[in-house]
This record gives C-alpha cells, sequence and structure tokens, in this order.
C-alpha cells in the first residue's frame, strides 16, 4: 500500500456484510480502501468513496426485487450492475433491505450468515434453492441468476429514477462471476 493513498479509518460500526461479522481484518480493509481510492471510487465516508445516496439505494433494492424466485446473486454481482461495491451493497441491504427478496443476496460464495440463513432456508426450500453439503448457502453456479437478464431488467426498473449524483457511476463493466 502506497502513502500516496491515505487510508480511511473505517467506522465504529463496520461489519462485514458478507459474514455478518464485526471483526474485520484491519489490514484487508486497509488494503480495500486503498485499491478502490486508486480505482478512482467515491465512497460514503470520505473522498474516493461512493455516496449512500437515495438514488443508489433504490437502485439496489430495485435490481434485488428482479432476481426471479428460485435464483440468488451475489452482493458483488449486485455491485456491479449498480456501480458500486459488495460492501455498500451488503451495508444497504441490511439497512433498507427487509422490505425486498434480501434472501436472494448472498456473499461470493454462495453463503448468507449464520442468523439470515436460518431465517431464509425455508425460503429457499419454497423456491427450490439447495443447501451446500457444508450447510452454510448455495452453489451460485446452480442457483445463480441469469446477470444479463438480471441488468436488463433492473435497468429498466430504474426508468424513472432520476440520474446518479455526481460521484456514484452505473457499471458498465463485467459482472464478476462466483
Amino acid at each position: 500500500m502506497s502513502s500516496d493513498h491515505p487510508v480511511q479509518p473505517l467506522p465504529p460500526d463496520a461489519v462485514d456484510p458478507a459474514s455478518g461479522s464485526r471483526d474485520v481484518d484491519p489490514s484487508a480493509a486497509a488494503a480495500e480502501h486503498a485499491r478502490r481510492d486508486e480505482a478512482g471510487r467515491t465512497h460514503e465516508h470520505g473522498a474516493g468513496r461512493a455516496r449512500m445516496d437515495d438514488v443508489t439505494v433504490e437502485r439496489v433494492l430495485r435490481t434485488v426485487e428482479q432476481i426471479p424466485p428460485g435464483r440468488v446473486a451475489a452482493y458483488g454481482q449486485i455491485g456491479a450492475i449498480v456501480g458500486i461495491g459488495p460492501r455498500l451493497v451488503g451495508r444497504i441491504m441490511s439497512t433498507w433491505g427487509g422490505s425486498v427478496t434480501w434472501w436472494r443476496v448472498t456473499n461470493a460464495s454462495g453463503d448468507l450468515p449464520g442468523p439470515l440463513l436460518a431465517r431464509a432456508r425455508a425460503r429457499w426450500e419454497a423456491e427450490g434453492i439447495t443447501m451446500k453439503p457444508n450447510g452454510r448457502g448455495t452453489n451460485l453456479r446452480r442457483h445463480g441468476a441469469d446477470l444479463g437478464r438480471l441488468r436488463a431488467q433492473a435497468r429498466e426498473s430504474w426508468a424513472e429514477l432520476p440520474e446518479l449524483r455526481s460521484g456514484s457511476a452505473e457499471s458498465d463493466g463485467e459482472i464478476p462471476e462466483p
């Protein structure tokens, strides 16, 4: 990590959205901050970070609503569609995701944190989403959403939303595969 890119301190309530853990490795977090700063993104906690504005929140929630029953998408895949990082997707989902199909959003391994997994299990069973042998989540290759279709449907659902404010950018790049 270069001293040319100062690292923003983590907020006191930092939680890894993928695992739900408050145990964040400071060196890994610092490297992630530096990587994002070098990428030129804007973030909610300072220069170079994506802002969590109403339009971004609404785009995330509408994108999640487009994931069809029986399918899941990872935080990073949702983030790539919206143009933000997976941690911001996780933060938005933990704050406002209770009214959408939250059980269809997993970490990059197809897993959910224990408390969410316990609540999601019945919904997954009803939708035909099977558990991996380790019992922590599902197989994204088997149950992953069609990301091209998801991107198209998400953009259509954003049609009446205002443009993203400066500091947020819609991604036209590759959607990460699990």
